[in-house]
């Protein structure tokens, strides 16, 4: 075991001690204290969670002891505020009840779509981010995504606008979804919401598909360059020209010179 001491979170002291197999660390994070401060509990906490945090970034994969230490010696006597970070909030006894608190998880990875479909307008996202990173149809779970109408109905356009968008680029990742899917896809969209709300997924998707068709030419003008860098960059080669001139010229990188050459 070490101990660690900080003063005025500061500097930092380590001692070995003989305790144990395990190999930890406590932290005294001292403060002196002049003047009096309603706040200070709130203070400590930060350089506390400042000590563990720096602590982990110095590679330590476990968050260390910390024991916070006040040295009051200001006019008022005695230190006229609490000690207790609870004293801090407004209401003391609802923020000891409820903060600082183990967080609240909700793990989508093992809730059904039907589970999530009872989360009210937010299990819309939820939806799409539990099948973000799965590489499967959208047919499969689409279904729940779009129940009840409630996408276009409950939320506002913008809104809408964003999980089309995200739900487009989660039919991009999915290895079996082509063109074609995604056009059906989109039809499902289009009959599964108000009447209003049709033209808005239509144009939508065709503004998806000529940002893809101004994405296809950029990259089509691109190769075209590189193939035409390649073909100069042989004949510069056939004529034994330098290859730091070829590379300025050409842009091309030694290993792709090399594989020119082969």
């Amino acid at each position: 075991m070490f101990v660690s001491v900080t003063y005025a979170g500061r500097s930092n002291n380590a001692y070995p001690l003989q305790r144990s197999c395990k190999i930890g660390y406590i932290y005294l994070a001292a403060e002196h204290q002049s003047s009096d401060d309603e706040m200070m509990a709130f203070r400590i906490l930060c350089y506390v969670v400042e000590l563990m945090n720096n602590h982990l970034k110095q590679g330590h994969k476990k968050l260390p002891i910390v024991l916070p230490l006040v040295l009051y010696h200001g006019e008022k006597s005695p230190y006229p505020y609490s000690t207790k970070i609870w004293d801090c909030f407004e209401n003391p006894e609802l923020a000891k009840a409820i903060a600082l608190k183990p967080f609240q998880l909700i793990d989508l990875t093992v809730m059904s779509d039907e589970e999530i479909n009872q989360h009210g307008l937010a299990s819309v996202m939820e939806i799409l981010f539990k099948h973000y990173r799965q590489r499967q149809s959208p047919f499969s779970w689409l279904g729940a995504l779009l129940s009840k109408g409630k996408i276009y109905t409950q939320v506002s356009p913008d809104y809408f606008k964003d999980v089309l968008r995200y739900f487009i680029e989660i039919c991009g990742k999915a290895n079996e979804t082509g063109t074609d899917e995604l056009d059906k896809a989109l039809a499902l969209w289009v009959q599964s919401v108000p009447e209003q709300a049709q033209e808005d997924v239509m144009t939508f998707a065709q503004q998806l598909e000529k940002r893809g068709e101004e994405r296809g030419k950029q990259q089509g003008m691109q190769q075209g360059r590189q193939e035409r860098n390649v073909e100069i960059a042989k004949q510069l080669l056939a004529s034994n020209v330098d290859r730091s001139v070829i590379k300025m010229s050409t842009g091309l990188s030694d290993e792709e010179l090399d594989m020119l050459l082969h």
